[in-house]
């Protein structure tokens, strides 16, 4: 993952830290989902003889944190009415999943 992506990333942490509204969860899952599908493809662009490399490894692992962060935040909005504390029990399990991703706080 390159730096401007986990810029991007560490600004949306902070959103889903302050994250009270439907409105901000579901604008930080968009952000999340348009970083995650860039990930992708620039992971789909690395040449074969570079798909064993650390870094290839720690993109998979970016992506899978990042899906599941995005899991979490779509649990967070569907519980958001009826149980808030499940909806910030998923937000902060977002927050996990993101602060997984190397170099992102």
């Amino acid at each position: 993952m390159n730096n401007a992506r986990r810029k991007i990333l560490s600004c949306c942490l902070e959103m889903l830290r302050k994250a009270g509204t439907e409105e901000e969860i579901e604008s930080a899952k968009a952000i999340i989902e348009s970083i995650l599908d860039e990930e992708n493809d620039s992971r789909e662009n690395t040449p074969e003889s570079l798909q064993e490399s650390d870094q290839y490894c720690k993109s998979e692992e970016a992506s899978d944190d990042m899906e599941s962060a995005v899991n979490a935040l779509e649990d967070a909005i569907s519980a958001l009415e009826d149980n808030e504390d499940q909806s910030k029990s998923s937000i902060r399990e977002a927050i996990e999943y993101l602060e997984g991703i190397s170099g992102v706080h």
